[in-house]
């Protein structure tokens, strides 16, 4: 194990060439992460994907098969090392709270914790942090989910962890509540100064609460970075797909614009050595399609209403359909006639097939 920190710029977490199987089933297949200090990460992808089994090699829990964990500049885990998950300065908030019954609030806070004054300051600190002071003498089973789920975030903060790292946390909250207690931890993690990484499989969640995401395809990590950089330039078709509605569009290359269905669109990069000619595919969200009396014709079909805008189902005049966003003073009745175009850069990826 390494013996020397890194200085305070340096990343809290590097995760490098991380590989993980169960039996036949390869789970992470190469993973590389890096999470900047007082940084919030979220690790996106769909269920299944091996998310968990990240965070658990991270923890101390599972011990990888290949690759290596560096936790403020010493190595943790791989190459022959393997810190006990005590050891490591890695707080851990499991998807379900998990509480100790029979403890109270306070006691849970400083489970693990020396006996002594500073513990008990400590404690205090840290329910005034995640808003519970009040609640100190209460058992788990006198709290609503969102307040356990905040204990659990307090007794992972308890021991001024390097790290903290939460798995699903708010998946087992309905839905009215999980957005507030979102906001509650996030909060909390923020007026600590805390780095965290959270999985999720939630587009949305991860979108609106992370600082950075790395999207977990495929055992990989396959994109990492600010949300509105994944949103508005996705590395592949695939990251374009999982990130959201996507309408995906074959194109051609005409100088400064790639020529579709929905008209000349604006590509924000090309793929390198396409000229004009060359045969693209273009990702155009469905936000980007927008009303326009001299744009492409179309004819409206069902919507999907979600209150605070619908999604339409456009019949282009070419036979080709696609999905738009708009709000509802804009929304048309099935069988209206409207024209369409695309506002902003949209992505594009080459495609198969000779260019001319």
């Amino acid at each position: 194990m390494s013996a020397e920190a890194t200085h305070d710029t340096a990343p809290v977490l590097e995760v490098r060439g991380l590989r993980k199987s169960f039996g036949d089933r390869r789970v992470l297949d190469g993973v590389d992460l890096v999470v900047p200090a007082g940084s919030i990460t979220a690790v996106l992808g769909p269920s299944g994907c091996g998310k968990t089994t990240l965070l658990r090699i991270v923890a101390g829990f599972e011990h990888p098969d290949a690759g290596t964990v560096t936790v403020r500049g010493v190595r943790v885990a791989g190459e022959g090392t393997d810190v006990p998950p005590e050891r490591r300065r890695v707080g851990v908030v499991p998807q379900e709270g998990a509480l100790f019954p029979h403890l109270d609030v306070r006691r849970n806070v400083g489970f693990g914790l020396p006996r002594g004054a500073a513990s008990t300051e400590r404690i205090r600190a840290c329910l005034e942090l995640v808003g519970l002071a009040d609640r100190a003498d209460a058992r788990p089973d006198q709290l609503s989910g969102g307040q356990q789920q905040r204990v659990a975030l307090a007794r992972a903060l308890a021991p001024n962890p390097s790290l903290v790292v939460l798995d699903e946390p708010f998946s087992a909250l309905d839905t009215a509540l999980r957005a507030k207690v979102r906001d509650e931890v996030v909060g909390a993690l923020r007026a600590a100064g805390a780095t965290a990484v959270f999985v999720t499989h939630d587009q949305e969640e991860a979108l609106s609460t992370a600082d950075r995401v790395g999207v977990l395809l495929n055992g990989r990590v396959a994109q990492c970075g600010e949300p509105i950089e994944l949103y508005r330039a996705p590395a592949s078709i695939e990251v374009a797909r999982f990130l959201g509605e996507a309408v995906v569009l074959p194109g051609e290359l005409d100088r400064d614009v790639v020529r579709c269905a929905l008209g000349a669109v604006v590509p924000g990069s090309v793929p390198p050595g396409a000229s004009s000619g060359s045969f693209l595919t273009v990702v155009v969200r469905p936000e980007q399609i927008v009303p326009s009396a001299d744009g492409v014709g179309a004819t409206a079909g069902e919507t999907t209403y979600f209150g605070h805008d619908g999604l339409v189902r456009l019949h282009l005049d070419d036979g080709t359909e696609v999905d738009a966003r708009w709000a509802p003073p804009l929304l048309p009745r099935p069988g209206d006639r409207v024209g369409v175009r695309v506002v902003g850069e949209v992505a594009v990826y080459a495609a198969p097939g000779p260019g001319r």
